[in-house]
């Protein structure tokens, strides 16, 4: 795990403000010989400290124990009895469980132990939504996406939300100056400092397009040894091989212009039509000519209408598209 990362996760960790995922992230870090010496002395810290008032018995430490197990998801790592990584655990999870018993009266267990669900917002194909968030930033979400975020922020910790999909992010600055982060399910961190950017996250498509302010992408994934520092009008995006490119834009709008229900495409070719078909309408593009992948067109259609969609895109390329259902079909 990379040095900056595993410091922030740890910080998180310590304050109870991880998520599921980054809570499984440092699970399992714990579980390295580096994370064994590190967790066995803060164990150990823990329990000779004044703080510890009252004894815990091994019969408490379990009762917490299966608490804690109950309260993560159900993929959430967890050691299976009878396996090696169970039996070379087991009293540590135990001694984990005993500090928690202590700490639970006083509530500092966090999300595990009480439940507190994180807010989600999500959207069909087709479909566009503007949240506001607690500190009045708005994110205008794209079709088949969503954003997860706490339902409380506490005005000393950073403000974080988690994005699958795609998302256009207009960022209030705080007089603190509270930063401000989206995780991405691609595990690229964008850290913000008050601006309006895109951020794409597909499955097979990452990308991010700054239009005012700065902000800088970190990954503890993804071969991305220092964290960028980006300028208004770059583009960053995850290319094949896991390659990350950047590079300067003209018309950063062009790659929001889908917030205002219109779809701006400079050099697309079918392929690029094909994916955003199928990300944001789930409809697929049947490709069988490989030879009109070679046709890159620019221009710009309304996308209010499905039907007025693939029309405008029919037009743009100078073919015909039959729909059935959900299926196009290149029709010659």
């Amino acid at each position: 795990m990379e040095k900056l990362y595993k410091e922030f996760l740890l910080n998180k960790y310590e304050l109870n403000t991880c998520t599921p995922e980054e809570y499984q992230l440092v699970m399992e870090w714990f579980l390295t010989a580096e994370g064994d010496v590190y967790l066995s002395a803060k164990i150990d810290e823990d329990l000779q400290s004044d703080s510890l008032v009252s004894p815990t018995n091994e019969q408490q430490a379990e009762v917490v124990f299966e608490r804690i197990i109950q309260g993560l998801e159900p993929d959430r790592l967890i050691p299976v009895p009878g396996t090696p990584i169970s039996r070379l655990a087991q009293n540590k999870w135990l001694k984990i469980a005993a500090v928690f018993a202590v700490c639970l009266s006083a509530g500092t267990i966090g999300y595990y132990l009480t439940g507190n669900p994180l807010v989600t917002y999500q959207t069909g194909y087709g479909k566009i939504r503007t949240v506001e968030l607690p500190d009045h930033s708005l994110v205008t979400l794209n079709a088949n996406s969503e954003l997860r975020y706490r339902p409380n922020w506490n005005g000393n910790l950073s403000r974080e939300v988690w994005l699958k999909g795609e998302a256009f992010f207009s960022v209030t600055h705080q007089k603190n100056h509270q930063k401000f982060f989206v995780h991405t399910s691609n595990k690229f961190n964008v850290e913000v400092l008050g601006t309006k950017f895109n951020v794409l996250d597909r499955q097979n498509q990452f990308q991010v397009v700054l239009n005012t302010g700065k902000i800088r992408l970190s990954s503890e994934k993804n071969n991305l040894k220092e964290a960028i520092t980006m300028k208004p009008g770059q583009l960053i995006e995850l290319k094949q091989a896991h390659q990350l490119q950047l590079k300067k834009v003209i018309n950063t709008g062009q790659y929001s212009s889908w917030k205002n229900r219109i779809l701006q495409f400079d050099q697309a070719n079918l392929a690029d039509i094909s994916r955003i078909l199928k990300d944001s309408y789930g409809l697929n593009l049947e490709i069988s000519d490989s030879t009109l992948l070679k046709n890159h067109i620019s221009g710009s259609v309304p996308m209010d209408n499905q039907d007025v969609l693939i029309e405008g895109i029919s037009q743009l390329f100078h073919i015909r598209l039959i729909r059935d259902h959900n299926n196009i079909i290149i029709q010659h």
